[in-house]
């Protein structure tokens, strides 16, 4: 058995599970980094627990960050405002402007505007 067969294990789960065994596991249980560092992987830092017990463990003004960009990912437009997306865009509006102003990610203009939505 070459090295291509074997299973790739991430630092941070072998680490938890050599901590808590077979509680890793668990239904809905995830590996936490404390600190919120990915790349620190010492045995004081791993912990489980539920994703949102996870993503509290990211600094305040990471969360915010993502939330903000998590948001804009997930705002839907009217029909009318798609309509005037198209329109904003045929007369020059580039993809960034049409971001900024109707508060969508650049996904949803380019589904807008080749009609995939709406």
């Amino acid at each position: 058995m070459g090295w291509s067969k074997a299973p790739m294990v991430y630092v941070h789960r072998y680490v938890a599970y050599l901590k808590f065994g077979e509680k890793l596991f668990d239904s809905e249980i995830v590996v936490r980094h404390l600190d919120g560092d990915k790349l620190n992987n010492s045995v004081d830092n791993i912990a489980i627990g539920t994703q949102r017990q996870n993503a509290l463990d990211r600094p305040e003004i990471e969360r915010l960050e993502h939330a903000k960009v998590a948001g804009k990912a997930r705002r839907r437009l009217s029909k009318s405002q798609a309509e005037q997306l198209r329109i904003d865009q045929r007369n020059g509006a580039s993809y960034s402007e049409l971001q900024e102003r109707y508060g969508v990610s650049r996904g949803t203009v380019s589904h807008t505007v080749n009609k995939k939505f709406y």
